[in-house]
């Protein structure tokens, strides 16, 4: 007979080795939410002086309230050292399509891209994402005169994380 979720869940209640791995699971998320908060805390600072009620650059993501205002002070934050997690948390907050003209933010998305290792090449877990953030927001970003560009970053790095993106955009682009 099968056991209910109440019984599974009062047997792990009970179940020393797995409290041990939960509490050891629960200290690392901890450890990691405090570093990124630390992390970000210059940035959300100007963030919320801005009049963004945020606690998190990652607040931004998925986000349908217009934050034009908030471009510039994201914009400057991928140019300063973050934790790769951060970094991804801006990329992905830029990937508006309002923001799509801007240059300097291509320019510097695409350079970020190149220069960032796919996951493949990362060992640390929670340093894994940025790369397909970046890839992100450069589909979203890309306008029809940036499809050639886009189409060149493919060729060169068809095997980096995100290239599904870029290949979605083309097509959406080319037809």
């Amino acid at each position: 007979m099968a056991r209910s979720i109440v019984e599974i869940m009062q047997e792990l209640e009970n179940d020393k080795e797995f409290l041990a791995l939960k509490a050891t699971k629960d200290e690392e998320f901890n450890r990691l939410e405090q570093m990124f908060a630390q992390d970000e805390v210059d940035m959300v600072e100007e963030l919320n002086n801005a009049g963004f009620d945020v606690c998190s650059v990652w607040d931004f993501v998925n986000l349908d309230n217009n934050y034009y205002k908030a471009k510039d002070i994201l914009f400057n934050h991928l140019e300063i050292k973050h934790h790769p997690r951060i970094l991804e948390g801006i990329a992905r907050a830029l990937a508006v399509p309002e923001f799509g003209d801007d240059d300097r933010l291509w320019a510097t998305l695409i350079k970020m891209y190149v220069n960032t290792l796919p996951d493949s090449e990362i060992e640390i877990s929670e340093e894994r994402g940025l790369q397909q953030g970046i890839a992100t927001a450069l589909s979203v970003l890309t306008t029809p005169s940036r499809l050639e560009a886009l189409k060149n970053l493919l060729k060169e790095n068809p095997n980096r994380d995100g290239t599904e993106f870029f290949e979605e955009r083309i097509a959406e682009l080319s037809s």
